[in-house]
C-alpha cells in the first residue's frame, strides 16, 4: 500500500518527504496550483492523487489509463480537476476530491496521447496524439488541427495564451486556437525536434533535438539559432522565470546558455556537473532563482543560479529519477523515481 515516510533525510535542501510502494512508475508529475496535492500519472496505468507533507491515508488512486499513464496537467485556478493523456488515446479530467473521471474524450483510436497541457487561465485544455492537436473547453474538442506531417512529440502554450506550438519531424507549428481558418506558421529545418520551451515572454521557442542539438527560434521573424555538441539527444530543457537563462540537458552535464542581449550565439554556456549519468529533467523554480536536475543515476541537485552561482545540495534518491516537478510558490521540489515513490524536497531559506 503506498505509504509517507518519516521526513529524516537530511541536506542543503532542507528535510525530504516520501512516498512509496506507488502501484506503478511515476511517468509524469503536477502539482495542485495551492500547492497542497500532487498528481502523479503512473506508467502502469492510475493516476494518484498526494496530499503533501500528509499522512498516508491522504493518497487516492484514480483509474487511469489502460497501458499507462503519459502526462498529468493540474488546472491553473482550480484545485480539484487534474488531466491526464494515456496509452489508451484518451484525456481524461478528474475531480481529484471525489476520485472520478469528470469526462472523457477519445482523441485517437491508433496512437496515445502524448502530451497534455492547460492554457494559462485554465479555459482551454490541449492534448496531442499521432499527428493530431487537440483543443477541449469544457464542453468538449473545440478545434483540431490535423495537417502535420509527422508525429507530434511536444506541445506548450504561449505564456499568454495567444498561441500552441507542437514540435514534430521538420521543426515546429504554431498554431492559434483563436482563428477560425487555422492557418498555421511553420518553422522548418531537417531534423526532428523531441520538446519545446516557451521563453517566458513569448518571443523565443527552445527545442531539443534528436539530432543532439538546441534549436533557439525567434518567433518574431523565423529564425534560429543551433546549438551542436551534446552527446545525446536532448530531451530536458528550461527557461528561468526572466527568460534570461536556458538549461539543457542532452547527457550528464546541465548547459545553462545566457540568452539576454543579442542572444546565445557566440556565447560560452556554463557546465554544472551531477553525479555523472544521464540527465533525466531540468527545471528552474517557478520564481526566484533556484534551478533543479534530477538522473538516470538516482540523484536530485539543486544550485542557487544568483551571481555567484553556487550548489544547493544533492539527495540521493532510491532509484532512477523519472519526474521532476516544482511546487508553485518554488519551495519544494518532487521528484518521481524507478522504486515506484515519490520524494519531495523542501528548499532550505
Amino acid at each position: 500500500m503506498p505509504g509517507m515516510s518519516d521526513p529524516t533525510m537530511q541536506s542543503l535542501l532542507g528535510s525530504v518527504e516520501r512516498v512509496d510502494g506507488l502501484p506503478g512508475l511515476p511517468a509524469d508529475l503536477s502539482w495542485s496550483p495551492d500547492g497542497t496535492r500532487l498528481a502523479a500519472g503512473l506508467g502502469d496505468g492510475p493516476v494518484v492523487i498526494i496530499a503533501a507533507g500528509g499522512s498516508p491515508d491522504a493518497i487516492s488512486v484514480l483509474a487511469g489509463h489502460d497501458g499507462g499513464t503519459t502526462s498529468v496537467a493540474w488546472r491553473p485556478h482550480d484545485a480539484d480537476l487534474v488531466a491526464s493523456g494515456g496509452l489508451d488515446g484518451a484525456i481524461r479530467v478528474w475531480s481529484a476530491s471525489g476520485a472520478h473521471a469528470a469526462r472523457v474524450q477519445e482523441v485517437s483510436p491508433i496512437d496515445w496521447v502524448q502530451r497534455v497541457a492547460w492554457r494559462g487561465d485554465g479555459a482551454l485544455l490541449a492534448g496531442i496524439a499521432g499527428r493530431a492537436l487537440v483543443v477541449l473547453d469544457d464542453d468538449g474538442i473545440t478545434r483540431r488541427f490535423d495537417d502535420h506531417e509527422s508525429t507530434l512529440t511536444d506541445l506548450a502554450w504561449h505564456p499568454r495564451g495567444r498561441a500552441i506550438a507542437v514540435s514534430h519531424y521538420g521543426g515546429l507549428t504554431s498554431w492559434s486556437p483563436r482563428h477560425a481558418d487555422g492557418t498555421p506558421r511553420r518553422f522548418r529545418w531537417k531534423g526532428s525536434s523531441l520538446r519545446l520551451a516557451w521563453s517566458p515572454d513569448g518571443r523565443h521557442v527552445a527545442t531539443g533535438d534528436q539530432d543532439s542539438t538546441v534549436h533557439f527560434w525567434i518567433m518574431k521573424n523565423g529564425k534560429d539559432l543551433q546549438m551542436w555538441g551534446y552527446p545525446r539527444k536532448v530531451q530536458e530543457l528550461s527557461w528561468d522565470s526572466l527568460g534570461r537563462h536556458l538549461a539543457t540537458g542532452g547527457g550528464p552535464e546541465v548547459i545553462v546558455w545566457d540568452c539576454s542581449g543579442a542572444g546565445p550565439a557566440g556565447t560560452e554556456p556554463l557546465v554544472l556537473d551531477v553525479d555523472g549519468t544521464p540527465l533525466v529533467a531540468v527545471a528552474f523554480a517557478p520564481a526566484g532563482r533556484a534551478m533543479a536536475a534530477v538522473t538516470d543515476g538516482g540523484t536530485l541537485a539543486v544550485w542557487d543560479m544568483r551571481a555567484p552561482i553556487s550548489a544547493g545540495g544533492q539527495v540521493e534518491l532510491p532509484a532512477a529519477a523519472t519526474a521532476l516537478a516544482w511546487s508553485p510558490d518554488g519551495r519544494r521540489v518532487a521528484v518521481g523515481d524507478a522504486g515506484g515513490g515519490v520524494s519531495v524536497a523542501g528548499i532550505a531559506a
